[in-house]
């Protein structure tokens, strides 16, 4: 089973955003080629393209439609194949570290100083614990060869 070509041209849009999602989406299976993908992935992956070159050129909201559709398969492959993007690490664990460190380490700076304004100087200690450690994941990947080259 192979993977699916894409019946869409980015050079016959006039539209750049969509000349842009093409492009991306392009890139995106360009990398598959070079990989072994195991069989429920790509049939997964067959699908979303089958969903793609469904899309009517003349359709206004097509270009959030081929947004979600990018990342429905950037989705599909870290769940299947724990393939990732770069810096797909580093931008969840930003969330997350300012979510799980920061507000916490904020709190802690509020009570022992005995203003809550002091809050906030939790969230760059938060951001930046994050971004540490979703680099490293980040780093990690590439090494084991699990990130893709977009």
């Amino acid at each position: 089973m192979a993977i699916d070509t894409l019946n869409k041209d980015a050079d016959g849009y006039s539209d750049k955003r969509m000349q842009n999602e093409i492009q991306r989406i392009e890139a995106l299976l360009a990398d598959f080629k070079k990989r072994t993908i195991s069989n429920e992935a790509e049939a997964l992956i067959n699908a979303e393209i089958a969903d793609i070159n469904s899309i009517a050129e003349d359709d206004k909201r097509s270009v959030r439609k081929l947004a979600g559709m990018y990342q429905n398969i950037l989705a599909l492959l870290e769940k299947h194949m724990n393939l990732v993007p770069p810096n797909w690490y580093q931008s969840r664990w930003m969330a997350i570290g300012m979510a799980a460190f920061g507000l916490p380490i904020g709190v802690a700076f509020g009570a022992a100083l005995g203003s809550m304004a002091f809050i906030s100087l939790g969230l760059p200690i938060g951001l930046s614990i994050g971004i540490g450690i979703g680099s490293g994941m980040d780093k990690k990947a590439k090494e084991e060869g699990r990130q893709l080259e977009l």
